[in-house]
Parts: C-alpha cells; structure tokens; sequence
C-alpha cells in the first residue's frame, strides 16, 4: 500500500528538483539563492526529521551528556574522533539543543554535498538522484561517516588537479570524523601516475582487483572480509552478523557499478584515471557486500560519488550518437533513480524520515 505521506514526499522531492534545477540555470541572478535554499531544506529534513533513524538517539545521548570542555588538552582523552567531539564542543558553545546540533550538521553536510554536485553537469537530477538513494536516509544515522565521506566526496576533487597536499589535509578531516576514511589516502599514488606505463599498470591493478571480487560476489571464494577489525575494539562490531542491520544491496546498484567498471576500464582510463579508479573501487565493494553485508558502510563513501561521475558522464555525450553500452548504462541509471524513489518513499512502510520531528523548542538549551 502507498504510504498516506507519499504525496508529501513527493512535493518535497518536487521542491528539491525545482531548486535544484533553477540554480544551475545559465544567466540566473538567484541561483546563489536557490542554492542556500536548497541546501537549508535539506538540512531541515536531516536536522529536524531524523528523530527516529537507528543510531540517532546514541547520538543525541552523545551530545547531551558530553562533557564540554573545549580544551584541546583533554581532546585526546576521549573515545571519539576529534572532529566530532570538535563539533559537540561547538553546538555547546553556541547554546544549540539536540536539533540545533544535528541542523548544524546537516548544514555542514548537505553545504559540502552541493558543492560537490555542482561541480558536474546535470546537478538537478545528480540532487534527486542522492535524495532518492538510500545515503540521504542516512545521514540521520550514520551521522559521523555521512559528514566523513562529504568530505571525501570534496577531497576527491583535488586527486585529478593533482593537489596532493590538499588531498592528505582533506583525508585527515575527514578522518577526524569517521576514521575509516583513512584508507582513501591509498589512492594517493594516482597523483604521481604519469604517461601510458603508469596508466597501464593502474589498469591491471584494478583489473586484479575487480575480477578477485567478481569471485566473492559469486561465492567462488569465501573471505571473512571484516575480520580485520577485530584489532580495533570500537569497529569490532562490525565484523559480526548481529550487526549486519539489513544492509544488503540489491541487484540492482550491483549490476551498475559493475558494468560501469567495464565500461571505464575500456573507455575512460585515459580521460580520468580518477574517475575509473573510484568507479572501479565501487564494483569491487558491491560485489563483497554479498558475503560482508556490513561493507555497504564503507560503500557509503563511492555511492554517491559513483553516480554523479554516471551523470556527469552522460550528460556530456548525450547530444551525441552513443553504443549499446552507454545506452544501457544510461537507462539501467534513470531506472535506479526511478526504483529507489518507489521502494525508499512512495511503496514503503519503513519511512521513517520526518515520521517524527523535533520541536523548535528543542533547537537551543
């Protein structure tokens, strides 16, 4: 049955996507408008509609009975990555209640998000797209990865201006929040590839890569990809299947990023490196979280990059003639878009998004 907020949703999704649209329209004297406008009612929706989401009350807990003391001496003492426990520190110096605190963390979130999208062509559908997929949802939840991998998502931009020093400082805060980012500084050595030889080995090394994950995702080979965190006491829950939280992905996502990966390693290596490398890194996550469902937290960081790089990509050659394979890529795209929409908003029972809200009340101490 259709859920009774459906029609709700949908005019919030109507609202986004016209916003969306009028910000990138050439000549438009209010497009900086629109885009604050955007990005503040993303941030209501995140800040004031994740009440219910599954870790939010940790969170909220968190921020409540943290003990403010903005001293960069005691930082260190606490069980939480400095940036965050920065940010707690900074809705408390401000007087923020529990929905001021997380509107100021939507805000820095979806601010860095919109950055990200208007870098590339096509940002209204780039922006409907990410609020039809399931990351959206979580930045109620997975509150820390979700400002981490913005930051990333930002980062990423300077591996293909080859701003190297930029790109570690952009890794290090956003590892400041979620310290599985981190292992974004292994794609530093994309900076320094020069000339076909270099070009070539990357190929083979993803090549590699893909077709070892091609094997998991078949259940060909059997590893226990996680149990790697066992060493990190705070991550360990990761690793066990009480924690897996539903989190497969389905056919669908699976099937895009690896024909993409295809697609790239045949056509694009050459064009961006970049964007093949984090494509390709993509399909290889996907294809493990049929084994590891809990990997789609380490997903969170290349979904939303993935399908802005799709987008952009089509939307440069779609005035021109184009393969069967693009075609397909293209379509099997606009579907997802289509499907997540139906199966996260309208046909689902499970929407918990602005099913309940905080008060204004609840905005300032």
């Amino acid at each position: 049955p259709i859920k009774s907020s459906a029609a709700s949703d949908v005019y919030k999704r109507q609202i986004i996507a016209y916003l969306s649209n009028e910000n990138n329209r050439v000549g438009n004297k209010y497009s900086k408008c629109y885009r604050v406008l955007l990005i503040l009612i993303l941030s209501y929706i995140v800040g004031f509609g994740g009440v219910v989401a599954t870790d939010h009350e940790e969170y909220a807990n968190m921020y409540k009975f943290h003990d403010y003391n903005l001293s960069f001496d005691s930082i260190w003492d606490r069980n939480r990555e400095i940036g965050y426990v920065l940010l707690n520190d900074l809705g408390h110096l401000f007087g923020l209640g529990e929905a001021g605190f997380f509107c100021l963390v939507a805000l820095i979130t979806n601010s860095l998000l919109v950055r990200f999208v208007y870098k590339f062509k096509s940002p209204a559908f780039s922006i409907l797209l990410v609020f039809s997929i399931g990351t959206f949802l979580q930045q109620g939840n997975l509150v820390r990865q979700s400002l981490a991998a913005v930051v990333i998502m930002n980062s990423v931009l300077y591996l293909k201006d080859k701003r190297w020093k930029c790109y570690i400082v952009g890794v290090l805060i956003a590892a400041s929040f979620h310290m599985s980012a981190l292992m974004f500084l292994l794609y530093l050595p994309i900076i320094f590839i020069n000339g076909n030889k270099g070009i070539r080995n990357l190929k083979w090394v993803l090549i590699s890569g893909w077709l070892i994950s091609l094997l998991v995702l078949f259940n060909v080979i059997n590893v226990d990809i996680l149990q790697i965190l066992s060493s990190y006491d705070y991550y360990s829950m990761y690793s066990s299947n009480q924690n897996s939280m539903a989190l497969e992905l389905s056919i669908l996502p699976i099937a895009i990023f690896n024909l993409f990966a295809i697609f790239n390693l045949q056509y694009c290596l050459k064009e961006n490196y970049v964007m093949a490398a984090i494509l390709v890194s993509a399909a290889i996550i996907t294809n493990t979280t049929v084994q590891a469902p809990n990997m789609v937290r380490v997903f969170l960081y290349f979904d939303c990059i993935g399908y802005i790089y799709m987008i952009d990509y089509f939307s440069r050659i779609r005035n021109g003639r184009i393969g069967i394979l693009k075609q397909i890529l293209y379509y099997a795209l606009v579907a997802m878009c289509v499907v997540r929409l139906c199966v996260n908003y309208v046909f689902s029972d499970d929407v918990l998004l602005m099913s309940k809200t905080y008060s204004w009340s609840k905005f300032f101490q």
